[in-house]
């Protein structure tokens, strides 16, 4: 996978993490004492200004009461039905 592409990827699964917060109603400060970080933290990786490392979004899908590997399935099988 090329680092744009990893990027994309990325950002995709920041977006499923917050499709999540928000589906169950959570507020970004709510996720952000749950997960152990900032709101502030939370807003940025919500805005693209930060790239969350894998144990940052291990603890935002963890707070959200969801395993991170069923985040990351969601984003590669939306991946996959979009590239065909």
């Amino acid at each position: 996978m090329k680092l744009a592409t990893s990027e994309r990827f990325s950002e995709a699964v920041v977006a499923e993490l917050k499709k999540i917060r928000t589906a169950k109603g959570i507020s970004q400060k709510t996720l952000a004492e749950a997960a152990g970080l900032s709101r502030g933290a939370v807003t940025h990786i919500e805005a693209g200004i930060r790239n969350p490392s894998l144990l940052v979004c291990h603890a935002l899908a963890a707070a959200l009461g969801i395993s991170l590997s069923t985040v990351l399935r969601r984003v590669e099988r939306a991946w996959a039905f979009s590239s065909k």
